[in-house]
């Protein structure tokens, strides 16, 4: 796993490990019952402490993401979430929501999100696609 951290953002550590994981599920990159690195072994790659990797992974785990088999470690859980639609929709509205705000903060019209979405959708696409041949 290639996790590039970026120590002075203003997201916390803990969550570009969380959303690096789900992106890379997302994309196909890491597949169901893959093994993800130990704490230790991921804190010393990434020169971080072992607590902030539990941390992404507890979270991980509370989402459905991973699963953790005792004494074995953590690994990619990529069922379906059991999540209900309305608590689908409302994760996603608020990140629109944050998206929408950060765009207007840096002076983005809604014409330009939208070319951007529009594209990242479609290499996205592409990508998983991809992924999905591979296999």
């Amino acid at each position: 796993m290639n996790i590039k951290i970026i120590l002075n953002s203003d997201t916390p550590v803990y969550k570009q490990i969380v959303n690096f994981v789900k992106r890379s599920v997302a994309s196909g990159e890491l597949k169901n019952d893959e093994k993800l690195p130990s704490a230790r072994d991921l804190s010393k790659q990434l020169l971080i402490n072992p607590n902030t990797i539990l941390k992404a992974y507890n979270e991980l785990e509370t989402e459905n993401i991973v699963y953790n088999k005792k004494g074995l470690g953590t690994f990619i859980n990529s069922k379906p979430s059991r999540l209900k639609s309305s608590e689908k929709n409302k994760i996603i509205n608020e990140i629109i929501e944050h998206l929408i705000v950060e765009s207007v903060s840096l002076g983005i019209s809604s014409e330009e999100l939208k070319k951007i979405i529009d594209k990242k959708i479609d290499s996205f696409s592409q990508l998983t696609a991809r992924n999905s041949n591979a296999e």
